[in-house]
């Protein structure tokens, strides 16, 4: 059940979610507006809208933030089409962007994720967000070439980096321009 408390003249609609195992309040904003307060079992409701009434300017900034981003909104079925075109995409071109490394990876998922553009498990299996189809080519080149260098460097380290040069020397430019793509 929604809660809702007014802030500074603005109405902050909130769910409350308790959780046995947490031992702190824990807020967050997600990008089509709602605010979940995770708390403990044992705590008071009371506990979550004061916490909200002094996080509001940080749930208010978080707010803004996303009213920015433009963000393409998809019924079930244009999901699945999108979903099957960044797999078309992805699968294309780590076949021609490994040739530069020939590493050896797991299985390939295109996912919704909604925090990352892509990861690379321990086990070397890569996932990609399916929203990878949205961005420019350039900008695909790079968040596959960043997870296929975490094959070999698990890390963010100059080594890492290195082998992210070799395939896209302007990488840093990439990085930049990746952070206004937002979900």
């Amino acid at each position: 059940m929604p809660y809702k408390v007014s802030v500074k003249n603005q109405d902050i609609i909130y769910d409350i979610k308790k959780n046995s195992r947490s031992k702190n309040l824990r807020l967050s904003v997600r990008a089509d507006a709602s605010v979940l307060v995770t708390m403990p079992k044992i705590f008071p409701k009371f506990m979550a809208k004061n916490f909200i009434i002094k996080q509001a300017d940080w749930i208010f900034d978080k707010l803004a933030k996303f009213k920015d981003i433009k963000k393409p909104l998809l019924n079930n079925i244009d999901y699945h089409k999108k979903k099957a075109e960044a797999r078309k995409i992805v699968l294309q071109k780590i076949k021609e962007l490994n040739r530069n490394y020939n590493f050896k990876y797991g299985t390939i998922a295109i996912r919704n994720q909604r925090t990352r553009w892509g990861s690379c498990s321990s086990l070397g299996n890569l996932n990609f967000s399916y929203k990878i189809c949205f961005l420019p080519e350039n900008l695909q080149d790079y968040i596959i070439v960043h997870e296929l260098c975490h094959l070999r460097e698990l890390n963010h380290s100059a080594a890492f980096w290195k082998l992210v040069e070799r395939t896209v020397p302007d990488y840093l430019v990439l990085r930049k321009d990746l952070k206004k793509h937002k979900f």
